[in-house]
C-alpha cells in the first residue's frame, strides 16, 4: 500500500522545484529559471488563456487542496521537486513574484498579484510528499492517461512519457508494463511513433524556416502522424517495415525525405484546403490511398535506414539560432553583414513575426530593399501585438474614433508613446517626428514610395539600433548564452 498518498504537508512555496523534464513541456527546450516554463506555457495562445484563468481563479478562489501537489525530495534538506501540479505552482510563483512574468503576460499577472497580496497560499502549500520517484512513476501514468481527473497530458506528451521511461529502465519493456499498464505492443508502437515524428529533423533542408519550426514543435499533430504510418497501404507503398520499436525504411533516403516532408507540408495546411492531412481527411482507407496517389514516387534501398533512438537536438517557438558565428554585435557596429546578431531569440506566438525575425539573421545586408521593407514589417506587427497583448485595443478606438483594424501606425506609436518608459518614448517621438533622419517617414518610404533612399548597409543597421530598445521593450527578446 502506498500510504504517503494520504498525507499532506505544507511546504515553503520557495523551496518548491519545478520539474524540467515534465512530459508536458518540449522535450527540445531547456529550462532553468521560471520563465522559461511560463513561455512553454503560453507559447499557444489556447493554452495561454487558459494560464491566464488558472492564476485569476487561485487568485479569486485561492488555492484548492483536494487536486494534490505531488512532490519528491532528491536528496535531504534538498529542495521539493513538483511531479505533480506545476502549472498551479508555476501560476503562484508568479504571483509571489511578477516582476518575473514575461513581457506578454507581466501586465496581468502584476494586477492579479496586488489582489493576492498576503494570501497564505503564496507561502506554503500543501503537498504530497512521495518517498522517491519511481514511486511517483505508477500515478503519473495512471493519473493522466486513464483516470481524467486532471487536464490529461497530449498525445505527445504521452508518447514522450513512455519513451523516457523506455531510456530510463534501458528498453526493459516489463518494467514499462507494470508501470505504464499498457500492452507490449502499444509501447512499441509509442516508441516508434515518437522516432517517427523526431526523424522530421532531418528534413529541414525540404522545408522552409516556418514549416520546420512548427513541424518539430510538441503541438505538431503528433496523432495524425500516428494514424497516417499506422496505415499498412502506406507502410507498403513507403517501404516501411517495424521491428519491435524500431522502425526500418526500405526507400531510398533521399525519396523518403522527398514524400516526408511532403507529407509535413499537407499537414501543415490551412483547414479550408482539400490537400490537408489530418486526423479527419485520413479516417479510412480509401481516403487515405486518395492521398497516397499524389505523392511522388519513391524508389527501393538495398542499404535500410533504421531509426533506433530518439534525436534530442532541435529547437523550439522560440528559435536557437543555426546562423554561423563571427558575426558582428548588433550594437556599435554599422559595418556588420547581418541586421540582427545570432546571438539573439525571440521567443513569441506570431509566427509571421518570428520568420521575419529570423530571416533577418540570415539574410545578408546586399538585399537592402526586401531588409528594409522588413524594419518596417516588424515594427507593425510589433506594435500592434503589443496593443493586443496589453488589452488597449478599446483604449485605442476611441481615442481615434475608428476600428482598430484602421487606425494606423502612426496613431498607435502616438498612443503607446505615454504609456512606455521614457527611452522608448524619446524613440517613438523622433520616430514621429518627419524631420529626423530616422523617422516613420522614411521607414514608410521602404514600402510605400517610389523615391529612391539612403538604404545601404550602414544606414539600415544604425536605424535597427536606434528601434532596438523599443523593441526590447515591447517584444520578449533574448541573448542566447553560449
Amino acid at each position: 500500500m502506498r500510504k504517503w498518498i494520504d498525507y499532506k504537508r505544507y511546504r515553503s512555496v520557495t523551496n518548491l522545484k519545478l520539474w524540467s523534464e515534465n512530459p508536458r513541456l518540449n522535450p527540445d527546450n531547456k529550462y532553468v529559471r521560471l520563465s522559461d516554463y511560463v513561455n512553454d506555457i503560453i507559447s499557444d495562445d489556447y493554452e495561454k488563456r487558459e494560464f491566464i484563468k488558472l492564476v485569476k481563479s487561485i487568485t479569486d478562489r485561492g488555492f484548492l487542496s483536494f487536486d494534490p501537489v505531488v512532490v519528491w525530495q532528491k536528496e535531504k534538506e534538498g529542495p521539493y521537486t513538483v511531479a505533480e501540479g506545476n502549472r498551479r505552482v508555476i501560476a503562484i510563483k508568479l504571483l509571489k513574484n511578477p516582476h518575473k512574468a514575461p513581457k506578454a503576460i507581466k501586465q496581468t499577472i502584476t494586477k492579479l498579484a496586488l489582489e493576492a497580496k498576503g494570501k497564505d497560499f503564496l507561502d506554503k502549500l500543501p503537498v504530497v510528499i512521495a518517498p522517491t520517484f519511481e514511486d511517483i512513476e505508477w500515478y503519473l501514468h495512471e493519473r493522466h492517461n486513464q483516470s481524467g481527473l486532471m487536464r490529461r497530458w497530449s498525445r505527445e506528451q504521452q508518447l514522450n512519457a513512455i519513451y523516457d521511461l523506455y531510456e530510463k529502465y534501458e528498453g526493459n519493456i516489463q518494467t514499462l508494463i507494470k508501470i505504464s499498464g499498457l500492452s507490449q505492443g502499444d509501447i512499441e508502437g509509442h516508441i516508434r511513433v515518437i522516432r517517427l515524428k523526431n526523424y522530421i529533423r532531418n528534413l529541414k533542408d525540404n522545408l522552409t524556416d516556418g514549416e520546420y519550426i512548427r513541424a518539430i514543435s510538441h503541438r505538431f499533430p503528433i496523432s495524425t502522424l500516428e494514424r497516417w504510418f499506422s496505415n499498412t497501404d502506406v507502410r507498403k507503398e513507403w517501404n516501411i517495415k517495424y521491428d519491435g520499436v524500431n522502425v526500418n525504411i526500405e526507400t531510398e533516403e533521399i525519396d523518403f525525405k522527398n514524400v516526408y516532408s511532403q507529407l509535413v507540408k499537407r499537414m501543415l495546411l490551412g483547414e479550408k484546403s482539400e490537400d490537408k492531412i489530418n486526423s479527419r481527411t485520413i479516417r479510412n482507407a480509401d481516403q487515405v490511398k486518395q492521398f497516397l496517389s499524389k505523392f511522388d514516387s519513391v524508389r527501393k534501398s538495398v542499404n535500410p535506414i533504421t531509426f533506433t533512438e530518439r534525436n534530442s537536438n532541435g529547437s523550439s517557438l522560440s528559435r536557437k539560432d543555426t546562423t554561423p558565428k563571427g558575426d558582428s554585435p548588433i550594437t556599435r557596429n554599422n559595418r556588420r553583414t547581418k541586421l540582427i546578431d545570432s546571438k539573439y531569440s525571440l521567443t513569441t506566438t506570431d509566427l509571421r513575426l518570428l520568420d521575419i525575425f529570423e530571416e533577418l539573421k540570415r539574410i545578408p545586408l546586399r538585399w537592402k530593399n526586401a531588409v528594409s521593407a522588413s524594419i518596417r514589417i516588424i515594427l507593425d506587427i510589433s506594435i500592434r501585438k503589443y496593443i493586443e497583448t496589453n488589452n488597449y485595443k478599446e483604449e485605442i478606438q476611441k481615442a481615434c474614433k475608428t476600428a482598430f483594424v484602421n487606425t494606423t501606425l502612426h496613431q498607435r506609436l502616438e498612443f503607446l508613446k505615454d504609456k512606455l518608459p521614457k527611452k522608448q518614448r524619446d524613440i517613438i517621438a523622433k520616430l514621429l517626428n518627419p524631420s529626423n533622419e530616422l523617422s516613420l517617414s522614411v521607414l514608410n518610404g521602404f514600402v510605400h514610395s517610389s523615391n529612391t533612399y539612403n538604404i545601404d548597409a550602414t544606414f539600415l543597421n544604425r536605424f535597427w539600433d536606434f528601434l532596438f530598445p523599443l523593441f526590447c521593450e515591447i517584444l520578449d527578446i533574448n541573448e542566447i548564452k553560449n
